[in-house]
């Protein structure tokens, strides 16, 4: 008898009839996909795709309990030390070139030599280009 309970079991089935082989398949790609995520995401975290230079800079952060922070900011030709706490961010001081020193940081807006970018673009400087024989 042909119902068409029947014929749509029939339809839905697979080819092998085994949707635990579907099943399987289906979380291996998921774990793929998340593994793939994982790697990109730690190997650009420290890229220069992650960090952006922009008008305020964090130049030092210190932990001092668990929702409790020092920064130290740059923020236009201004360094200010900055408290955060539950009850927000207060300036603590502004700091001037000695004390940045005495800290060891430096506020040079110099680029990164060291970035994947910046050695591509000494690379492609130095290249000279191939002369064509006549």
């Amino acid at each position: 008898m042909n119902t068409p309970l029947n014929a749509l079991a029939k339809v839905t089935q697979l080819s092998d009839g085994s949707y635990l082989w579907l099943l399987v398949e289906m979380v291996a790609i998921l774990a793929l996909v998340c593994l793939v995520a994982y790697v990109l995401l730690r190997l650009l975290a420290g890229s220069p795709l992650a960090r952006q230079r922009g008008p305020i800079q964090v130049l030092a952060r210190q932990s001092l309990e668990p929702r409790r922070s020092v920064f130290v900011l740059s923020a236009g030709h201004r360094v200010l030390l900055v408290g955060s706490s539950e009850a927000g961010l207060n300036t603590l001081a502004e700091l001037d070139a000695s004390d940045l020193e005495a800290m060891g940081l430096d506020r040079s807006d110099e680029p990164d030599t060291n970035s994947f970018a910046a050695r591509m673009a000494a690379k492609l400087a130095a290249r000279k280009p191939k002369e064509k024989p006549q």
